[in-house]
C-alpha cells in the first residue's frame, strides 16, 4: 500500500449505508471499502457527513469536555524544584476544583537532560486547563502565562532569579489527554450502520491500557480487527484520518 503524509481530510462520505469517500483538503477524492478514523472526537464530528446513531451518544457527549490548555516552559540556571521529587504538583482552587499543576521534566522517564550545556540546568513546567465555555472568564493568553510563571515562583522561591529562557505553548481549544478516555460514551469499534467505517481513536472500544498507551491500544486493536475482517471479505484497507 501507499501512506500519505500532510494530506488532510476535508469529508468523509457515506451513500446506502456503506463508507463511500474520503475528499482531502487537496481536492482528491480517495475511494475504498474500509475507512478507519483515528482522530479526536470533534474532528470525528466535524468530517462525518452523516454521523451513525450509534456514535452520536459520544460524539454529543464530547462537545460537553471541550477544554484548552497552556504549558509554560522555563530552562533554570539551578536546581529550583526538588531533584528528588518524582511527581506532579496539582493546585486546587478554594472550591476544589482543579486550578494548575507543574512539574521537572527531569522526573519523567522521556526527558532530555543529554548534552554538556544541560548540566547543572533544569527544565520545568506549569500547565493549566480550562473548559472552552470559560476561556474569556481568564483574561488573554500573554496573562495566562504570566499568572503560571508568578505562581511558579510563588511555589518555588528563587523561580524567577533562577530563570534563563522561557517558551509558552497552548493547543486550540479541543479535547485534552483522555477525557474521551475515561468519561462518557464511547464510540465503537465499528459502525454497524456504515458498513466499512471503523473508530480507533482513543475514544473508542475496546482498548488497553492507560494515558498514552491507551490510545495506542485502540489503533492496534483496531488494525488487528479490521484485518482479519480483510482477510474473511478480501478486500484492502483505506488511508486512516488525522
Amino acid at each position: 500500500g501507499t501512506v500519505w503524509r500532510g494530506r488532510k481530510v476535508a469529508k468523509v462520505s457515506t451513500h446506502a449505508g456503506r463508507i463511500d469517500t474520503v475528499l482531502l483538503h487537496n481536492g482528491t477524492e480517495v475511494r475504498a471499502p474500509i475507512v478507519a478514523l483515528a482522530c479526536t472526537n470533534a474532528r470525528t464530528a466535524e468530517i462525518l457527513d452523516t454521523i451513525p446513531p450509534e456514535a452520536a451518544p459520544a460524539l454529543a457527549y464530547s462537545q460537553k469536555t471541550l477544554h484548552r490548555d497552556w504549558h509554560a516552559f522555563a530552562v533554570l540556571d539551578r536546581e529550583v524544584l526538588p531533584q528528588s521529587g518524582h511527581g506532579w504538583r496539582g493546585v486546587v482552587n478554594p472550591d476544589g476544583s482543579f486550578h494548575s499543576w507543574s512539574f521537572a521534566v527531569h522526573t519523567v522517564p522521556w526527558h532530555m537532560g543529554q548534552g554538556k550545556d544541560a548540566k547543572g540546568k533544569q527544565l520545568v513546567v506549569a500547565a493549566r486547563c480550562l473548559p472552552v465555555s470559560e476561556m474569556s472568564e481568564h483574561g488573554t493568553d500573554e496573562e495566562m502565562f504570566a499568572s503560571l510563571h508568578a505562581e511558579m515562583d510563588f511555589y518555588n522561591p528563587g523561580y524567577a532569579s533562577a530563570t534563563l529562557e522561557v517558551a509558552n505553548y497552548s493547543h486550540k481549544g479541543g479535547h485534552l489527554w483522555f477525557e474521551n478516555l475515561f468519561v462518557g460514551p464511547k464510540l465503537p469499534r465499528k459502525a454497524e450502520s456504515v458498513d466499512g467505517l471503523y473508530f480507533v481513536s482513543q475514544g473508542s472500544k475496546p482498548n488497553q491500557g492507560f494515558y498514552m498507551e491507551a490510545g495506542s491500544s485502540a489503533g492496534i486493536l483496531g488494525a488487528r480487527q479490521i484485518a482479519a475482517e480483510r482477510k474473511t471479505r478480501g478486500q484492502r484497507v483505506s488511508v486512516g484520518s488525522r
